[in-house]
This record gives C-alpha cells, structure tokens and sequence, in this order.
C-alpha cells in the first residue's frame, strides 16, 4: 500500500470521524432541550451504560475482524468465515443474554438508575442496545478493514447518533428516555443485519465461478477449518475483550458514581463528551494504521509500517494539543453557545477542565493503540489501560 493512498484513508475517515462528531453535538443539544435536566441525565446515563456493556459482549470480536479480514485479503472465503463466525456468536449472546437481561430487570435498574424509580424497563432496553451496538461494532470492522470507509462511517454515524437525532425530531416533547432508547436499539439491530447480508453478498460475488486457473482458484476460495477460525478469535479478539470495556469504562466511572444525581451525572457526560470528540478524531488515524500494519505485516514489509507509527503519532499530537489549548480558554463560551446556555452549560463547563487536564496523555495513547495491538499478539494496551 502506497503512502499516498494511507493519506487518503486517514482523510476520508477523519471527515466521516468529524461528520458524526457534529451529529453527537447536535444529539447532546437536543437532549437537553427536549428532555428536562434529570431525565436528560438518565438518558445521557443509559447510553453510556449501553455503550460500556457493548464492548464486553462484543468480546473483542470486532478487534479481531479488523485484525485478521486484512490479512486474508486475497481469501474471500475466508473473509466470509470470519464474518459469519461472529455473526453466530453475536446471535447466541442475545438469545443467552436477552432473557436474562429480562428477568433480572429490577436489579438491573437498581444497579444502574439507583437514583431513579421505576426504571426497570429502562435497565432491560439499555442491555437491548449494548448488544445492538456491539453487532453496529462488527458490521463497521467488516467493511472499515476492507478499506470501504465510506461504508463504515455511514454505519458508525447512523448507529450512534443519526437514529437518535431522527427519533428526537419525530417524538419531539414526548420522547422519554425509554421511548429512544428502545427504538434506538430496534433500529441498530435491523441496519446491522442489512450490513451483514449486504456483507456477505460482496464478498460471496468475489468468488470465482469460473476461474482462470487451479491457482487462482485455490487462492480465492481456500478455508479454514471453524476450529482454526475460532481459536484466532479466542487467540486475538477475546483478550482485548476487557481492554477496551475498561478503556471506554474510564468515561463511565465518574457519572456511574454520580448515578443517585441523575441530573448532575449528566452534565459530567457532556463534559465527557469532549473526551469522545478527540477520541472520533484520533481514532481514524489509529484504525487506519491497524489496517495498514496489518497488511503490511502479512507482506512482511515491516519498515513501512514503522512509517505508518510515525505518521500516526505526529498527525495526532499536531492536530489535537492545538485544539485542547483553545478549548481550555474558551470552555463557557463553547458550551453556552453549545447548549444554549442555562444551567447544563454552566454544569458541563464546570466539569471540562477535568476533563482537559488528561488528555495529552489520552491523546498519545490512542495514536499508538491500533499499531500496538497489530504489531504484538500480546494485549500490550490491555496492560497500560488497567493501570490507568
């Protein structure tokens, strides 16, 4: 892979990065215009707690489709395996999980909402939507390590803020936190099917009927044995599984301790969403760079992907600091001008310069994040992440 065409990855995933960024903006302005401040808090709480529990029944699934569908570029055969595979353990997860979610329901909104009466349902619909976001996760890492990133952002934005921005617009003043987030999370299931059919239906028209010969042919359609395919999986995805639940839990831990004050919960999550936003840039620098490594790896053109780190780290460290320096200056007139003012501007700003103060470090980290994990089978990230 040319380092041109790199350039080209990062700046088609860092617009469509930047497109959803705008869209979680407008979300979190919606929801505290709709919604009032306490219920705001109970929403903006259960899609953060759905969005923690996604990357544990994920089980580092989708970390390994972007690791291992590179890699076998040239088998679509086994690019379909690999998909179908996780697909299946997805859908075993939800018939395991869904009635336990269900009849575990009160404690569950005990756990979660213990500031908030009658939230049972609630607690049910928001384990429904981590495992919508977690088949949204897998659907992305299919097509994104295919390089079709147009595809994958379209996903990304639509599961994470399009759908609830539609549905803020349609229900208006009677929306409740329960009536989207429910329908969020029957709307990310359906897309997320439609993208795993649309998947497999690419990747079943790459294989040959009539091949130009036995080698092409051997090439194109070889398999592994499901054995193979699910030992990869246990070998690579699962032990990331807890890295990055603890990763995204850091910007869970504070409003979760927060929880009994719903109202004050959510203006700590908008402040967080600051960390998210640098997080949406820097990410598809790094997953990019996953990618690349990985293939680069399977070439056994190491040298370029020390290029590829090199690039990474700048990109990120130049284009953010800037950014973290004049969002510390001008933090009050951002949210007032954000939120519109009134009391969740003045909430969240008291929060940001929390937030601010880690993020060189954070920034650093998820530059590198994606190389690492590509470069060493051992969950390097896995061990920084814990004892942060």
């Amino acid at each position: 892979m040319k380092l041109r065409e790199l350039k080209l990855d990062v700046l088609l995933n860092l617009a469509g990065t930047l497109l959803a960024g705008a869209l979680m903006v407008w979300v979190i302005r919606g929801v505290t215009q709709v919604f009032a401040p306490a219920a705001a808090g109970l929403f903006l709480l259960a899609r953060r707690t759905s969005a923690s529990v996604a990357n544990l029944t994920d089980l580092g699934m989708s970390r390994a489709l972007y690791y291992y569908i590179p890699i076998n570029l040239d088998s679509a055969a086994i690019r379909r395996q690999y998909l179908i595979f996780s697909v299946g353990v997805w859908l075993l997860i939800i018939l395991l999980a869904a009635p336990l979610a269900y009849t575990l329901r009160a404690s569950f909104a005990q756990w979660f909402f213990p500031g908030s009466e009658g939230q049972e349902v609630l607690s049910f619909w928001t384990i429904i939507l981590a495992l919508a976001i977690s088949s949204s996760y897998l659907s992305q890492s299919a097509f994104f390590a295919q390089r079709q990133i147009v595809t994958a952002k379209l996903l990304q934005i639509l599961s994470g803020s399009g759908i609830v921005l539609a549905l803020l617009f349609y229900q208006g003043t009677s929306a409740t936190p329960l009536s989207v987030t429910k329908y969020q999370a029957l709307s990310v299931v359906a897309m997320s099917l439609l993208a795993f059919l649309a998947y497999l239906h690419r990747v079943s028209k790459a294989l040959p009927a009539n091949p130009a010969s036995a080698a092409i042919a051997n090439q194109v359609t070889e398999t592994k044995s499901w054995v193979a395919v699910m030992r990869d999986f246990v070998r690579y995805g699962l032990p990331r599984c807890p890295q990055q639940f603890i990763y995204v839990s850091l910007t869970l831990i504070g409003p979760w301790l927060l929880r009994q004050d719903t109202e004050n919960a959510g203006y700590l999550i908008i402040a967080l969403t600051l960390l998210q936003i640098f997080y949406m840039v820097v990410t598809p620098v790094s997953m990019v760079a996953l990618v690349v490594t990985a293939r680069l790896m399977g070439l056994g053109k190491e040298d370029m992907a020390e290029k590829g780190a090199r690039l990474a780290l700048g990109a990120s460290l130049y284009g953010v600091l800037p950014v973290v320096a004049a969002v510390w200056v001008w933090r009050d007139l951002i949210f007032d001008v954000w939120l519109g003012g009134g009391a969740a501007a003045a909430g969240a700003s008291s929060w940001a310069m929390c937030v601010l103060c880690g993020m060189p470090s954070y920034i650093v980290f998820l530059a590198l994040r994606g190389i690492t994990e590509t470069r060493w089978i051992q969950p390097f990230n896995l061990y920084t992440v814990s004892t942060a």
